[in-house]
């Protein structure tokens, strides 16, 4: 499960690090309203979440069937932004190493 949200911060600094030449700025709002809109446009449901250090909650959605997926950062302060969104997520079973089968 570390490496999960392990990857999870990864893309996230990766998206956050990144500079966007002649795009959007990101779509923000509050979270009850983002989470509504995710749940009822795209079915999506909140299916991991990790702390980052700066105190920002980075949550993974997904549709049940993996169709759509989207990455939220929720700032300390309460505002929600979406910062990246996809097609065909595909939950990994997580490798254990250094044990005997």
């Amino acid at each position: 499960m570390r490496l999960f949200f392990g990857i999870l911060l990864a893309i996230f600094l990766c998206l956050a690090s990144t500079t966007s030449y002649g795009q959007e700025a990101p779509i923000c709002g509050e979270r009850a309203e983002v989470v509504q809109t995710l749940e009822e446009k795209y079915q999506e449901v909140p299916v991991a979440l990790a702390l980052a250090n700066s105190g920002s909650v980075v949550e993974l959605f997904t549709s049940p069937n993996g169709a759509t997926w989207t990455l939220t950062v929720t700032t300390p302060l309460g505002k929600t932004c979406l910062i990246g969104a996809g097609e065909a997520w595909t939950r990994l079973v997580p490798v254990v190493r250094g044990e005997d089968s």
